[in-house]
């Protein structure tokens, strides 16, 4: 075969991989999908400014008492909190970067930064009730297998909290029990 037909026929195969690649669904972590046992350790601070989503006026119209109580309990929710649960992955969730519920009163841009089979970062930036910004980083190192690490920082009314999320999860089963939660992808 001649080498110019070598290199025509490479052409065409780059051209076909190319126009194959554009056509294909965007990249994506590879995980399995069904029911995942997750743990999330969140270490918070900055809640005794946070007050609830009341407003300074609203404090300052409370009780003494009551306006102690109250920030006592938000100061109670500074620290590390270690919550396990169950999640369902479907097909649907891996169709979209990871992107967590962060509440009815806002609006979040993600702005994904990288993504691979194994890996995603993803700048989020909120806007509403709470300013939030972070970054969310994903890492897939198999498909049964997944860990992520969440740095946000929230402002409410001049009052700032800081959230730093340390995630993993194993794939439990292929089939999800019907009152498993959403992965909220």
């Amino acid at each position: 075969m001649s080498r110019t037909r070598i290199s025509l026929l490479a052409t065409a195969a780059l051209v076909a991989m190319a126009a194959a690649t554009s056509a294909a669904p965007a990249l994506m972590l590879h995980i399995s999908t069904g029911e995942w046992q997750i743990t999330n350790s969140m270490k918070m601070s900055g809640m005794e400014n946070m007050m609830g989503g009341m407003s300074q006026a609203d404090l300052a119209s409370m009780p003494p008492a009551t306006r102690a109580r109250i920030q006592a309990q938000m100061a109670a929710m500074n620290g590390v909190h270690v919550n396990h649960l169950k999640s369902c992955v479907t097909e649907k969730d891996l169709e979209k970067p990871f992107q967590p519920d962060m509440g009815h009163d806002v609006s979040c841009k993600y702005d994904v930064q990288k993504v691979s089979f194994t890996d995603e970062v993803v700048h989020v930036t909120c806007t509403g009730a709470r300013q939030m910004e972070g970054t969310m980083h994903m890492s897939a190192p198999s498909p049964a297998a997944m860990n992520g690490h969440m740095d946000m920082t929230f402002s409410q009314e001049g009052h700032t909290m800081h959230m730093v999320d340390d995630i993993t999860g194993r794939w439990d089963s292929s089939a999800c029990k019907p009152d498993d939660a959403g992965f909220n992808r």
